[in-house]
């Protein structure tokens, strides 16, 4: 079984942006379907300590 995390800075120049991340998480979760992956979970969404800027994350596997 592989496993991956696919990754969306939702920071902007004027602050968050979670619905433009969201739209381009949803293009990645997407596409990585068409190669066989299957989202596994729901979407997380994390803060950098060091950066403070906000993440949205969707698990994938696929090999199940």
């Amino acid at each position: 079984m592989d496993y991956e995390i696919l990754i969306v800075e939702a920071a902007g120049p004027t602050g968050t942006h979670f619905e433009k991340a969201a739209a381009e998480l949803a293009e990645k979760v997407t596409a990585a379907m068409r190669e066989g992956w299957r989202p596994k979970g729901g979407v997380a969404c994390a803060v950098s300590q060091m950066t403070r800027e906000p993440y949205l994350m969707q698990a994938m596997v696929r090999g199940l």
